[in-house]
Protein backbone atom coordinates (compact mmCIF):
# COMPACT_ATOMS: atom_id res chain seq x y z
CA UNK A 1 0.00 0.00 0.00
CA UNK A 2 2.93 2.26 0.85
CA UNK A 3 4.32 2.13 -2.37
CA UNK A 4 1.06 1.98 -4.53
CA UNK A 5 -0.49 5.13 -2.89
CA UNK A 6 2.72 7.14 -1.87
CA UNK A 7 1.41 10.28 -2.47
CA UNK A 8 -1.73 9.87 -0.17
CA UNK A 9 0.58 8.64 2.46
CA UNK A 10 2.74 11.87 1.83
CA UNK A 11 0.01 14.13 1.76
CA UNK A 12 -1.60 12.89 4.80
CA UNK A 13 1.73 13.32 6.52
CA UNK A 14 1.47 16.86 6.25
CA UNK A 15 -1.97 16.93 8.42
CA UNK A 16 -1.38 19.32 11.05
CA UNK A 17 -2.70 16.92 13.38
CA UNK A 18 -1.28 12.93 13.82
CA UNK A 19 -4.91 11.20 14.25
CA UNK A 20 -6.33 13.48 11.46
CA UNK A 21 -9.41 11.33 9.92
CA UNK A 22 -9.17 13.55 6.96
CA UNK A 23 -13.09 14.47 7.23
CA UNK A 24 -13.36 17.47 9.05
CA UNK A 25 -10.15 18.35 11.15
CA UNK A 26 -8.89 22.10 9.97
CA UNK A 27 -5.44 21.89 8.07
CA UNK A 28 -5.89 18.70 6.65
CA UNK A 29 -3.34 18.26 3.65
CA UNK A 30 -5.48 15.41 2.12
CA UNK A 31 -9.08 17.48 2.04
CA UNK A 32 -7.37 20.29 0.63
CA UNK A 33 -5.83 18.24 -2.04
CA UNK A 34 -9.28 16.86 -2.59
CA UNK A 35 -10.68 20.57 -2.99
CA UNK A 36 -8.09 21.80 -5.30
CA UNK A 37 -7.71 18.89 -7.47
CA UNK A 38 -4.43 17.29 -6.15
CA UNK A 39 -5.83 14.61 -5.43
CA UNK A 40 -8.40 13.26 -7.02
CA UNK A 41 -11.89 11.42 -5.63
CA UNK A 42 -11.56 8.36 -7.21
CA UNK A 43 -7.82 7.90 -6.14
CA UNK A 44 -8.43 8.58 -2.65
CA UNK A 45 -11.96 6.30 -2.99
CA UNK A 46 -9.32 3.68 -4.05
CA UNK A 47 -7.06 4.42 -0.95
CA UNK A 48 -9.73 4.16 1.30
CA UNK A 49 -11.16 0.80 -0.04
CA UNK A 50 -7.47 -1.05 0.13
CA UNK A 51 -6.96 0.24 3.37
CA UNK A 52 -10.16 -1.27 4.43
CA UNK A 53 -9.11 -4.35 2.78
CA UNK A 54 -5.91 -4.15 4.52
CA UNK A 55 -7.37 -3.44 7.61
CA UNK A 56 -9.53 -6.50 7.37
CA UNK A 57 -7.07 -8.90 6.29
CA UNK A 58 -5.23 -8.00 9.89
CA UNK A 59 -7.77 -8.78 11.77
CA UNK A 60 -8.35 -12.06 10.36
CA UNK A 61 -5.33 -13.10 10.80
CA UNK A 62 -5.29 -12.10 14.48
CA UNK A 63 -8.37 -14.02 14.87
CA UNK A 64 -6.91 -16.96 13.57
CA UNK A 65 -3.42 -16.19 15.36
CA UNK A 66 -5.44 -15.98 18.52
CA UNK A 67 -7.58 -19.22 18.06
CA UNK A 68 -4.13 -21.04 16.97
CA UNK A 69 -2.97 -19.78 20.47
CA UNK A 70 -6.10 -20.66 22.50
CA UNK A 71 -5.77 -24.29 21.13
CA UNK A 72 -2.04 -24.62 21.89
CA UNK A 73 -3.04 -23.86 25.21
CA UNK A 74 -5.91 -26.34 25.53
CA UNK A 75 -3.52 -29.14 24.70
CA UNK A 76 -0.73 -28.25 26.70
CA UNK A 77 -3.12 -28.06 30.07
CA UNK A 78 -4.55 -31.55 28.48
CA UNK A 79 -0.93 -32.96 28.51
CA UNK A 80 0.22 -31.44 31.35
CA UNK A 81 -2.96 -32.59 33.85
CA UNK A 82 -2.21 -35.93 32.53
CA UNK A 83 1.75 -36.22 33.63
CA UNK A 84 0.01 -34.82 36.87
CA UNK A 85 -2.19 -37.77 37.18
CA UNK A 86 -0.11 -40.46 36.34
CA UNK A 87 2.60 -39.25 38.47
CA UNK A 88 -0.34 -39.48 41.45
CA UNK A 89 -0.72 -43.31 40.83
CA UNK A 90 3.09 -43.53 41.53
Amino acid sequence: MECSFSDVINLAMKCKFSDCTHKREPCCAVRNALENGILTEDRWKSYLKLQRESEFQAEKENRRKTKEIKKSSRKKRKYSSGINSREEEW
